[in-house]
Order: structure tokens, then sequence, then C-alpha cells
């Protein structure tokens, strides 16, 4: 019986220096890995901090889209592709603090046309831009009639004239027709329904690819 009870609370104290050494274990190992992560993540934001301090490493020129939808967004759906392929922000005129634009390479000026020229807001806002020198920029539209299709009025005129009042060298425009209910069209379903369509899209797709490779670069 007594060989019994010694074997026995052997046994028991066995058992708890395995208990408190798997305890001393398992708080090691998360004490571990708790300071690896914390280590690594101090890490990661460090060499973030540097990137923005040096102006990153890989990061590319910056574009921005100036533009107000047209009253059925077909030049949404524009400004839309040209945004995804050049990778830019897109604002409003009413968004856009003139005194950041600086930040940009590239800017696009863009909205439907009304009258045979952009739209007022976008026009008043180039009015109140100040004068730069040799900054790239180019001007995209929509319109109840193709830009290529108006042989005296080009659309694209006092848009673009303003801007190169203002120092701006235009490196590219683009314009489609657009799904247009103006006036009596709308007695008659409308002009242009269903554009922007697919070719529409594609070829502002290929426009922007070409203002990446010619002018990000």
């Amino acid at each position: 019986m007594k060989i019994y009870g010694i074997k026995r609370k052997t046994g028991l104290l066995v058992i708890l220096i395995l208990t408190v050494i798997s305890f001393v274990l398992f708080f090691t190992l998360k004490y571990v890995n708790s300071t690896d992560a914390v280590s690594s993540a101090t890490t990661n934001t460090d060499k973030v901090a540097e990137e923005e301090k040096s102006g990153g490493s890989n990061m590319g020129s910056k574009t921005l889209l100036i533009t107000l939808s047209s009253h059925h967004n077909s030049t949404e759906k524009i400004a839309v592709v040209l945004a995804k392929v050049l990778d830019a922000d897109i604002q409003s005129p009413g968004q856009v603090n003139t005194e950041e634009l600086n930040k940009y390479d590239l800017i696009g000026f863009g909205s439907g046309i009304f009258d045979q020229k952009h739209h007022i807001s976008l026009l008043a806002l180039v009015d109140k831009l100040p004068v730069v020198k040799n900054r790239k920029a180019f001007i995209f539209s929509t319109s109840g009639i193709a830009r290529k299709y108006v042989i005296d009025d080009d659309p694209h005129t006092v848009l673009r004239e303003k801007l190169m009042a203002k120092g701006y060298i235009i490196v590219g425009e683009y314009n489609c027709a657009g799904f247009n209910t103006n006036g009596f069209l709308k007695l008659f379903g409308g002009m242009n329904k269903g554009r922007p369509n697919a070719q529409d899209l594609k070829d502002a797709e290929e426009f922007a690819l070409k203002l990446k490779k010619n002018e990000l670069n």
C-alpha cells in the first residue's frame, strides 16, 4: 500500500511538471509569434514611410480626370474606361482644388457637349486655373453628333483654346457619340441610343493606352 501511494504521488508530480512545462512552452511560443508579427508590421510600416518620403520606388505618373456626367451618363462611361487604363483619379469641377493640380503629370478635361462646347462648369473651372508652363492635358467628350462628322464648328475648340491660353499642351483628344434626348428628340426616342457602345469603349481604351505609352513613361 505504501509503495502504491508513492507511485501515485510520483505520477501526479510528473503530470504537474508536464502541465507546467506545457504552459511555459505555450506562452513562450505565443510571445515569440507576437513579437515577430509586431516586428514585421513595424518593418513594413517603416518601408512604406521610407517610400512615401522618397516619392515611392513603384509610384508611377499621376493622372487626374476632371469631368461631369452627361444626362444619360455617356461621358461617365468613357471616363471610367480612361481612368482604369491610366489609373487616374476622377473629380468633378466642384471638387477640384486648383492648388493641388501640380501633383498630377497629366490632366484630362471632359464632359458632354452643349451648344457645341463643353459644359459651362468645366469651362468656368478652366478660367480659374493658374497659368502653367508646358503642362500636359487631354480633352474628351460625348456629343449628339460625333465630332468627326462636324466640319466647321469643332465642339472642342472653346475648351482647347482656354487650356492652351493657360499654358497647357494638348496631347490628345477623344470624342464619340452619346445618347441624346434633348428637345424634340425625346419625342422620337432620342438619337444614338446605346451609345457609347462596345466599339466606343474599345476606342476610348486604345486612346488611353496610347496616352499612357507616349505621355506617362
